[in-house]
């Protein structure tokens, strides 16, 4: 069942006692960089902000969005809304 009209149009399903569930998170910390900024290129401007300059280094197939926010001493919540944010862009 379609509640709205127009661009806003939300199912009944994507709410819960009248208010909208948040969109899924689509980047993870288990998910490696390169995986990320493959799969969501707007999310490269994200990396460079927070000085993970290492998109296309040898590292990046392997490391975690996770390690990665720790060996550079990041918050990884904030971290990974900032990401999240960038890859919902459309």
């Amino acid at each position: 069942m379609k509640v709205g009209k127009g661009k806003n149009q939300r199912t009944k399903q994507s709410f819960v006692r009248g208010r909208a569930l948040k969109p899924s998170a689509l980047v993870t910390k288990e998910m490696t960089i390169s995986e990320v900024a493959q799969k969501y290129p707007k999310t490269a401007f994200v990396f460079i902000d927070y000085g993970l300059h290492c998109i296309g280094c040898p590292v990046a197939p392997d490391e975690t969005i996770e390690q990665a926010a720790k060996v550079h001493q990041l918050d990884l919540n904030k971290f990974l809304k900032d990401l999240n944010n960038a890859a919902n862009k459309k």
